[in-house]
């Protein structure tokens, strides 16, 4: 018929799926999964508690020991030289986690379809 799009329908129903898709927050958790085992591996060692403290909280990387802050981001007053242990690593492996994000999209818009 003229005047009218083929496919439209099949296009809105899989572009409302894909955009359900891309709000999935299992890419965010995965992303913080790497970036807390990247930055475990990179923090200071002297017990290994602050290693050890280091979680992918839901899409955040947090720690629950006090002074992890002091040691990554120093305390000159006290003689704390800075080690930006955790953005670092995060930084390093980024490629990686940013990945997560990525795919997802491409996996999602790769099931749009129209006609």
């Amino acid at each position: 018929m003229p005047g009218q799009l083929r496919g439209n329908r099949r296009f809105q129903t899989t572009m409302r799926r894909a955009q359900r898709d891309m709000r999935s927050t299992e890419p965010s958790k995965k992303a913080a999964q790497i970036a807390a085992r990247a930055a475990r591996a990179a923090a200071p060692r002297k017990s290994g508690r602050l290693s050890r403290s280091i979680r992918a909280n839901g899409r955040t990387v947090a720690t629950t020991v006090v002074y992890a802050g002091v040691q990554n981001y120093g305390w000159p007053r006290r003689n704390i030289r800075a080690r930006a242990f955790m953005y670092d690593r995060m930084r390093r492996v980024e490629p990686t986690w940013l990945r997560q994000f990525t795919d997802n999209t491409d996996r999602a818009l790769g099931r749009v379809r129209g006609i």
